[in-house]
C-alpha cells in the first residue's frame, strides 16, 4: 500500500505512566488537512502536557444517522475509505513525540453500512438501537472477520497500537450466535437470561465472554501480523473478561470520570478512585487507564469546573492509574481545563516517583461481582444504555451488598483510612496481597464452600475479618443456607430471618470500649436491616439494640439482649461482626457517629499506615511505593459546597503521621503540587511532617 516502515516501539513505553488525550478535542472534529496547522493542533496536545492520543479515524459518527459508516475511514484499507489522512499524520506525531493508539469503533455503525446479520438483535430478530440512533454490531460472525482484516491494514502502519470501543459482552441472537450456541451446548439458545435453566448458566454467561474475548484475540493477532509491537486495549469489562485477555492485551481501561447523565449532586463521588482501584485489583500486571470527560455526559460541550476534574485526575494517579482526558480545544481557558495542563505536568515531572508503583493500604473492601448478579443487579458502567446487560434475574430476596459496598467505601474514603479492592476470583486464585492484614466483606449474602473456607485460612493464619450483615448466609446460587458459612470465624449463629425494615429502632453501648471511642452520642441509629444473632462462647458483645420502638415520640426502651456488634477470635485472627446494613446506613443517612464506628472498627483490626490530625471528615488518602523506592502520600480534599465544585474549600495546616517501610530512613519529603519541602521527623519507621495547605490535591513525595 505504500506505507511508511514500521518502527521500533519503545520496548513496555507503557509501563511508565503516561496522560492519554481522548480522540475529540473540537466541538465539529474533522481531519485537518493543512499540514501548517496539523502540526500546531500537535504542538497544542503535547503543550497541554499530553504524551499518548486516542486517535480517531472515522468521523461519520457525527454526521447524518447514529454510528460510523464502516467505508468512511481515514486509512488505507480493503474495505473503503475516504483518504489515508492517518499516514499524514502520523510522521508529524512521531516529530513532537506523541504516541497515536488508533480509536477504533467496534459497537456502534449507521444501520443498513453491515448486512443485517452482522447486528445484534433480540430474540424477536429485532435490532438493537443505542445512543438513540444507530445499530450495536455482534462480535461474533461475519463482523468479526471483517475486523480481523482491518486490524491487518492498521497493523501496517507505524501506530503504537489500538484501543477497541467495546467490544461488548452483550446478549444477542443473531443466526450466527443461535447456531453458535447450539453447536457448543446441542441446545438452544435461551431466550432471555432469566429463562435460562440453572444448570446451563455458566455456560451461558461463559458464551457470552467468549464474544468480547474472541474478538480482542482475532483482532490482536490481526493487528500484530504487521507490527508485532502494537498494543491492544479496550474497556476492561468483567472480572472473568479482565481475566481471559491477560495474554491479548497489556493495558486495560474502565470509566471513572464520565459523570453528568444526571444531576451530580447525589451522585456517588468517588467513581474515579473506585475504578481505579478495581482495576488495580484485576489488571494482572496490565497498565491501567480511567477514562474521564471534561465535559458533563448529557451537555458535552460543556466543562466541569477545576474542582471536579482534580477529583477525577486525582482518584486515578493516587490509585497507580493513567489518566485518559477528553478536552475541547475550545474551552482552553475554562478553569476546568486549566486544571488539565496542571496535572498533566504534575505527571510529566514526577513519572519516576509515579511509575510502577504498588499500594502499601493494610486493608481490602472485597466487591462482589456474584452478589451484584444474585440481586438481579443490570451493569451500567456509565449512563449510556450501550454499556448496561441483561439481568439474569433475582436469586437474592433482600441484597445489600453494593449499598454496604459503597457505604464502607465512602466511609474510609472520607475518614482517610487507606484502602485497596479485592473479588472472590483474588481471594481463590493466589494473588491476593500478603501485605493485606484486613479483608471487608461489606453485606456480601453469597459465597461458595470454597471462597468460605479460603477466608477461614486467612483468618485462621492471622488475617482480621470485618464482616456484615448476610454473610455467607446463601451458597454461590442464592440458596439459602441454615447458617452464615462463615459461623465459627464470625463467632455468631444466625438466628432467623432479618429484621426490618427498621426506621424508628436504635442499637447502643453498654459500656465505653474501644469501638465506641470518639462517638458523641451512645444512643445510634438502627440500619434499616438485622440479624438477631446469637453469640458462641469465643465471642463477645460490644453493642446491642435496643428494644424495638412502639412508634415516634415514646420513651426510649430498654438495651435488649441483642448484639448489634460481636468481636471473635479465630485461629490467630481476630473479627467484628456488624449484622445489619450499617454501610447502607452510612451511605443514606452519612451520620458522623456511624462512619466513626465503621472507622474504629477498622482500626482496631489494621491500624492504618496514615494518619491525619486537620482534615475533619474530608481528607481521602492513599498510601504507595514506586519502583524508585519513593514512598508517595496522595491527598484529595473533599472540603466543598454542592456539586459540581467549582474548587475545594482550603484545608490545613494537616499534621501527617506516615508508617514507612522498616527499611526506609527519608531525608525530605516534598509536597509535590505545592512545589515545596517539608521537614520531616523520624520516630522508629513514622515520619511526621506538616502540610500547610490543601487545596484539591496534594502528592507529598517521601525519599
Amino acid at each position: 500500500m505504500g506505507l511508511p516502515a514500521i518502527l521500533p516501539c519503545e520496548p513496555a513505553w507503557w509501563r511508565k505512566p503516561f496522560v492519554i488525550m481522548a480522540h475529540a478535542c473540537e466541538f465539529r472534529p474533522q481531519t485537518e488537512r493543512d499540514v501548517a496547522a496539523t502540526e500546531r493542533l500537535i504542538k497544542w496536545k503535547r503543550n497541554m502536557g499530553f504524551d499518548v492520543e486516542h486517535l480517531l479515524v472515522n468521523f461519520s459518527m457525527f454526521e447524518g444517522t447514529g454510528g460510523e459508516d464502516s467505508k468512511a475511514y481515514c486509512f488505507k484499507n480493503f474495505h473503503g475509505y475516504g483518504e489515508d489522512w492517518l499516514g499524514r499524520y502520523l510522521p508529524l506525531a512521531q516529530k513532537h513525540g506523541l504516541r497515536i493508539l488508533v480509536y477504533f469503533n467496534c459497537h456502534w455503525f449507521k444501520l443498513g453500512t453491515f448486512p443485517a446479520d452482522h447486528y445484534v438483535v433480540d430474540a424477536t430478530g429485532k435490532p438493537k438501537i443505542i445512543y438513540g440512533d444507530g445499530g450495536e454490531v455482534c462480535c461474533r460472525g461475519p463482523f468479526r472477520d471483517w475486523s480481523v482484516r482491518m486490524a491487518e491494514d492498521l497493523g501496517r502502519y507505524p501506530i503504537e497500537g489500538v484501543f477497541l470501543d467495546g467490544p461488548v459482552k452483550d446478549a444477542c441472537w443473531c443466526p450466527h450466535c443461535r447456531a453458535a450456541f447450539e453447536a457448543r451446548y446441542g441446545r438452544p439458545l435461551p431466550d432471555t437470561a432469566a429463562s435460562c435453566p440453572p444448570e446451563l448458566r455458566k455456560d451461558y454467561d461463559a458464551f457470552l465472554t467468549e464474544m468480547a474475548v474472541g474478538y480482542f484475540d482475532a483482532f490482536g493477532r490481526g493487528l500484530r501480523r504487521h507490527n508485532p509491537n502494537a498494543v491492544l486495549y479496550g474497556n476492561g469489562g468483567d472480572s472473568r473478561q479482565m481475566k481471559e485477555t491477560a495474554g491479548t492485551t497489556q493495558l486495560v481501561g474502565e470509566e471513572g470520570g464520565f459523570i453528568g447523565y444526571g444531576p451530580i449532586n447525589g451522585e456517588f463521588p468517588f467513581r474515579a478512585g473506585l475504578a481505579a482501584k478495581k482495576m488495580e485489583c484485576r489488571a494482572r500486571g496490565r497498565a491501567r487507564v480511567i477514562f474521564c470527560d471534561s465535559g458533563y455526559k448529557v451537555y458535552d460541550y460543556h466543562v466541569h469546573p477545576q474542582g471536579e476534574v482534580a477529583r477525577m485526575y486525582a482518584g486515578t494517579i493516587s490509585n497507580g492509574a493513567n489518566p485518559w482526558f477528553l478536552v475541547f480545544r475550545p474551552a482552553d481557558r475554562a478553569p476546568g481545563t486549566q486544571m488539565v495542563y496542571r496535572l498533566n505536568r504534575l505527571v510529566n515531572q514526577h513519572r519516576d516517583s509515579l511509575s510502577g508503583s504498588e499500594s502499601l493500604a493494610g486493608a481490602a473492601l472485597l466487591e462482589s461481582p456474584l452478589n451484584k448478579q444474585l440481586a438481579g443487579s443490570i451493569h451500567a458502567a456509565s449512563g449510556d444504555d450501550v454499556h448496561k446487560t441483561e439481568s439474569a434475574g433475582k436469586s437474592l430476596t433482600l441484597s445489600r451488598h453494593d449499598e454496604e459496598f459503597k457505604g464502607f467505601y465512602a466511609a474510609f474514603t472520607r475518614s482517610g483510612y487507606p484502602f485497596d479492592l479485592t473479588d472472590e476470583d483474588q481471594l481463590l486464585d493466589g494473588t491476593f496481597p500478603s501485605r493485606i492484614k484486613l479483608l471487608i466483606l461489606p453485606g456480601v449474602s453469597a459465597m461458595s464452600d470454597r471462597l468460605a473456607e479460603r477466608v477461614r485460612q486467612y483468618v485462621a493464619n492471622g488475617g482480621a475479618l470485618l464482616a456484615t450483615f448476610d454473610a455467607g448466609l446463601y451458597d454461590e446460587a442464592g440458596k439459602r443456607r441454615t447458617d452464615f458459612a462463615l459461623s465459627d470465624v464470625l463467632g455468631a449463629h444466625a438466628g432467623g430471618d432479618p429484621v426490618g425494615p427498621s426506621r424508628l429502632d436504635y442499637f447502643g453501648v453498654k459500656s465505653r470500649n474501644r469501638l465506641t471511642a470518639g462517638l458523641s452520642q451512645d444512643v445510634l441509629p438502627c440500619p434499616e436491616y438485622w440479624h438477631v444473632v446469637k453469640p458462641a462462647a469465643s465471642a463477645r458483645a460490644l453493642l446491642h439494640y435496643y428494644d424495638k420502638m412502639p412508634r415516634r415520640y415514646a420513651a426510649l426502651p430498654d438495651l435488649s439482649g441483642n448484639p448489634s456488634v460481636v468481636l471473635n477470635r479465630f485461629g490467630k485472627g481476630r473479627v467484628i461482626f456488624i449484622p445489619s446494613t450499617i454501610g447502607h446506613l452510612s451511605l443514606q443517612y452519612r451520620f458522623p457517629d456511624i462512619r466513626r464506628l465503621l472507622l474504629n472498627a477498622a482500626c482496631m483490626l489494621a491500624p492504618p499506615p496514615v494518619e491525619i490530625d486537620g482534615g475533619d471528615e474530608f481528607v481521602e488518602t492513599t498510601l504507595r511505593r514506586a519502583a524508585n523506592g519513593d514512598v508517595v502520600l496522595h491527598l484529595v480534599n473533599w472540603a466543598s459546597g454542592e456539586r459540581p465544585a467549582s474548587g475545594a474549600i482550603p484545608l490545613g495546616p494537616l499534621e501527617v503521621s506516615v508508617r514507612l517501610p522498616r527499611t526506609m530512613r527519608p531525608r525530605n519529603v516534598h509536597l509535590a503540587v505545592a512545589g515545596k519541602k517539608a521537614g520531616v521527623k523520624l520516630k522508629g519507621n513514622v515520619a511526621r511532617f506538616v502540610i500547610p495547605r490543601l487545596d484539591e490535591y496534594e502528592m507529598a513525595i517521601i525519599r
